[in-house]
């Protein structure tokens, strides 16, 4: 019995890193797009633990609409105040990570 929960937990754990190795990979070599949009939301997510406030953090999202496409992307706190809901631009992004919206 504790030989089987052994292996389950060597495959659950080696299934974990194979998704984050295909994430970064994806990332890492996506290429960059250039697409017109506009500011469609942005909000401000708060995200607790069990541990009380030890790990409290906030992550600034905002999303942009590119024709019937939605993308989401989580800035700092500064650029979060720069984005204007219905404000159009060029926005240049590489995988999930937001590069520029002018």
């Amino acid at each position: 019995m504790k030989m089987l929960l052994s292996n389950a937990l060597i495959v659950l754990a080696l299934l974990f890193w194979i998704v984050v190795a295909i994430h970064f990979v994806k990332a890492f070599f996506s290429p960059v797009k250039t697409v017109k949009a506009v500011v469609a939301d942005k909000y401000i997510r708060h995200t607790a633990s069990r541990f009380d406030s030890l790990f409290k953090r906030k992550m600034h999202i905002v999303v942009f609409k590119s024709g019937s496409k939605k993308l989401s992307f989580g800035v700092s706190p500064f650029s979060y105040d720069g984005y204007a809901i219905n404000e159009k631009g060029s926005l240049t992004y590489k995988g999930n990570r937001l590069i520029d919206f002018k």
